[in-house]
């Protein structure tokens, strides 16, 4: 463009030289004729005698004789001076460069007609007749060849024009993007292709100039994923090419999003951490973030943020919310029994846990209270309260059952009678053995020893309904099976000793390790004498059908019991062999009676001839 400009700025010139070379012409011709009328005037005032009026003297002003006049002798009132050049005149644009141009070709030319006519004043003809200075001048310059002539330039000049417009003249093939060159695309959002255009143009001469010609685009992806991309435009017109780029740019600017999950029902115990209800984040990229979530419990408040791979980072925040609505876990223990025998021993237990207050069984409050040696029904209430006011109650029945007695009437049929057994004592243990059998009125039969410290609780036995029958003085199987007089011998002693604390002796015995035992092998024969030796005497033995197992099986008092309750089921008429010197004993004893009576059982002393129970003899 710069160039188009400078071409035209020098065209005009040249025209404007031309033109103004014109015009200096017609007014030199003009001025001419002015100075030869006004010299052929003053010829005549001169001869005539006559001055200058007013008018006639301004003309040598305004058509002076001397193209360059002293300017000082001239009247300044009639002098139009050009201002000086200031900052609003002094214009850069190309109009005031070619005004400049314009008036310094025209000065110049100005001055050369100048000096050409004062060369031909200075050589001038001899005077003549104004016919002839004017066939003189006529002749010299004539007007349509001055016409002709510029007329001619003028067509040089646009020939000249043409032509240089032609040479400079560059066609070129441009693709413009339709849009922004570089686009940011937010990922997600679909990409819009706003294409390209291509056109054929000239710099000067636009005569074949070609719009909207077809653009090929290519892209080797589409911008969807994250990343940049370069989409390319090509276009093709009479063997050029041209082409052109976009940049795209697939961002992600949008934070994942993360929701809290909340239950209106939760709350935190004081003091205690929070638990969690739940939360989950997304991100429109990434996905699921749930498992990228933090969080940090502070000041009242947890905090969560979560970021995803482009470093968008989402926060959220929720209150604590404090409080305490469970009541206390109250438990009444099950190993309370809820019916018990007038006497028995009764504790109550019960445990209280609050999940903030912790323990606090010592604070239940009970409501009732059980007289276990009073029959009856009891309800006992239970109240447990935390700090914040939560309460938890319970409440549970206590029966309180008469004892049962033992009924030996009940024994009518022969069915579920139990003959309680006990040998070797009296030991440390009888005594309260003796109690247990009052308290239910159990009558039982001791086959006793005279080896212990107690013999005088033989007396008790037999003083409280109990039959007293002989063991052995020494329970020792070597000495009193060594022969029939070393038994009866041992046996009379010990009967003696029960004639001494009951007032008579008894004819109900046992044998020491039973009528079938095999410790007496070492004098064969010895227990089929002693049996038959036995009954002629008058005395009746008896063994047992049913055994607690105290001796060789178990320690345990409730095995005990169970083992009585066990056999005695096995007959209808039981012999129970247990023995009074076993704590154990003495301890499992009083349920097995007690679930005896429960079930219909009659507990009964042996007595001479009652009931026949025998083992077979083994020697």
């Amino acid at each position: 463009m710069k160039q188009f400009l400078h071409l035209i700025s020098s065209l005009l010139a040249a025209v404007r030289q031309v033109f103004l070379s014109v015009l200096n012409y017609f007014k030199r011709l003009k001025e001419s004729r002015s100075r030869y009328y006004s010299r052929r005037r003053d010829r005549k005032r001169a001869a005539s005698g006559k001055t200058l009026s007013q008018n006639e003297k301004s003309l040598d002003i305004v058509y002076p004789r001397d193209l360059n006049p002293d300017i000082g002798k001239l009247p300044t009132e009639n002098i139009v001076r050009q201002k000086p050049a200031g900052p609003e005149n002094n214009r850069s644009s190309i109009f005031t460069q070619l005004k400049h141009m314009f008036r310094t070709a025209a000065g110049n030319i100005q001055e050369t007609a100048g000096r050409r006519i004062r060369q031909t004043k200075s050589k001038r003809p001899p005077r003549t007749t104004g016919r002839r200075i004017r066939q003189s001048a006529g002749r010299r310059i004539r007007p349509a060849f001055v016409i002709a002539a510029a007329a001619g330039v003028f067509v040089l000049a646009g020939l000249i024009t043409y032509a240089s417009l032609r040479s400079k003249n560059v066609y070129t093939l441009d693709v413009t993007l339709n849009g922004d060159p570089a686009v940011v695309l937010e990922y997600g959002t679909a990409y819009e292709e706003p294409g390209a255009a291509a056109s054929y143009r000239g710099s000067v001469i636009h005569s074949n100039d070609q719009a909207d010609l077809p653009v090929e685009t290519t892209m080797e992806q589409a911008p969807e994923d994250l990343g940049t991309y370069i989409i390319r435009y090509s276009a093709e017109y009479e063997d050029m090419k041209a082409g052109a780029m976009r940049i795209v740019h697939v961002v992600d600017t949008v934070a994942p999003e993360l929701t809290l999950t909340t239950n209106p029902d939760a709350y935190t115990l004081p003091g205690h951490p929070y638990e969690e209800e739940g939360f989950t984040a997304s991100d429109n990229h990434d996905g699921d973030l749930t498992p990228q979530v933090k969080s940090e419990e502070k000041d009242g408040h947890v905090y969560y943020t979560v970021s995803d791979a482009s470093g968008n980072t989402a926060t959220a925040d929720r209150a604590i919310v404090y409080d305490d609505r469970t009541a206390p876990v109250l438990t009444l223990k099950d190993d309370v029994p809820l019916e018990i025998i007038v006497g028995d021993d009764w504790k109550d237990s019960f445990t209280a846990v609050d999940d903030l207050d912790g323990d606090i069984t010592s604070k239940v409050k009970v409501e009732g209270k059980v007289d276990n040696y009073k029959e009856g029904t009891y309800t006992l209430k239970y109240k447990s309260e935390d700090a914040h006011g939560n309460a938890s109650t319970a409440e549970r029945t206590v029966t309180v059952k008469p004892l049962p007695k033992n009924d030996p009437s009940l024994a009518v049929n022969g069915e579920k009678i139990i003959f309680l057994t006990f040998d070797d004592g009296p030991g440390e243990y009888t005594a309260e053995l003796l109690d247990i059998l009052a308290k239910y009125d159990v009558k039982a039969t001791f086959f006793v020893t005279g080896t212990g410290d107690y013999l005088d609780l033989i007396g008790r036995e037999a003083a409280e309904g109990h039959t007293v029958g002989v063991h052995s003085l020494t329970h020792d199987y070597d000495k009193i099976y060594a022969d029939e007089d070393a038994f009866w011998e041992d046996f009379d002693a010990m009967n003696d000793i029960i004639e001494q604390q009951t007032g008579s002796r008894t004819n109900i015995m046992r044998f020491p390790g039973g009528s079938s035992n095999t410790v007496s092998a070492g004098n064969e024969g010895l227990m089929t004498r002693l049996t038959v030796q036995a009954l002629k005497k008058g005395y009746d033995y008896y063994d047992w059908n049913a055994y607690d197992g105290d001796v060789y099986e178990t320690t345990d008092p409730e095995q005990i019991s169970q083992n009585i309750i066990d056999e005695i089921q096995q007959q209808s008429i039981s012999v129970v062999l247990c023995h009074d010197i076993k704590e154990y004993t003495k301890d499992g004893i009083e349920d097995a009676i007690r679930w005896a009576l429960e079930n219909g059982y009659t507990f009964l002393p042996i007595t001479y001839g009652c009931f026949e129970c025998h083992h077979e003899v083994q020697n």
